[in-house]
């Protein structure tokens, strides 16, 4: 079973990227499945007859609300709650995969709301790929509003903000600061990486190329030829 984190602030696209890999995932004949921390909270606020569509301010004070009381109780509550959830789906996959009588599709779960710092740490304990889906040059949506100062803001926040700390808790970065269908190509561009069907000649290393790829950055060709040469001088 393959499981992905997406990290990042609130309206950066974090679902818009879940989105994009279950569609591609299930084109390729895996089993998607969309997993979220806030799973409880979601289902707690429709019953309330709140959506994010319909009452986005309601909605979110609401799951905020919810969200906040339960790790006051248990800071690991709700990482508890979605432990349960992933084993019980690795479990079946487990299961699956060992049943001669039917094609199996491996299972993809796929996090669309990593927000702190316990989420991520549990991802990497489950060996999942974790991606922060970064603003890049651009302005999110009500980037003033008073909400993005909450807690469950903030390990985005300070990668953002460039805190040093925070800088290199991700496997991938993708800038989202373009048109969409950019920031499609860039998923698309590493969806072999992520669902482990890479091809022979693109696997990772940890060269300046492979290295400013996770960070969806760019390298010049002198940063290229000197990484290349440097190489060369160490094997010497």
């Amino acid at each position: 079973m393959i499981t992905i984190f997406f990290a990042g602030q609130a309206r950066v696209g974090k679902t818009t990227a879940a989105d994009i890999v279950a569609k591609y995932a299930k084109k390729n004949d895996f089993k998607p499945v969309l997993l979220s921390f806030a799973k409880s909270i979601k289902d707690a606020a429709t019953a309330a007859n709140l959506t994010k569509e319909a009452n986005p301010i309601e909605y979110r004070a609401f799951c905020q609300s919810i969200g906040e009381g339960k790790r006051k109780e248990d800071p690991d509550y709700w990482i508890k709650k979605f432990k349960e959830q992933w084993l019980e789906l690795y479990e079946k996959d487990n299961k699956a995969s060992q049943c001669l009588d039917k094609l199996w599709k491996e299972t993809i779960v796929i996090v669309d709301d990593c927000r702190y710092l316990n989420e991520l740490n549990l991802g990497k304990q489950l060996g999942a790929k974790t991606v922060f889906i970064s603003k890049g040059t651009r302005d999110l949506a009500e980037n003033r509003a008073e909400w993005r100062s909450h807690e469950s803001e903030d390990m985005a926040n300070q990668y953002e903000l460039g805190a040093k700390d925070y800088q290199d808790l991700f496997h991938y970065v993708i800038k989202n600061d373009d048109t969409l269908d950019s920031f499609k190509e860039k998923i698309k561009n590493r969806l072999l990486l992520w669902l482990d069907i890479s091809p022979q000649s693109y696997t990772e290393c940890d060269c300046l190329a492979c290295n400013k790829m996770r960070k969806d950055e760019k390298i010049t060709l002198e940063e290229f030829f000197k990484d290349i040469f440097d190489e060369n001088d160490e094997e010497d």
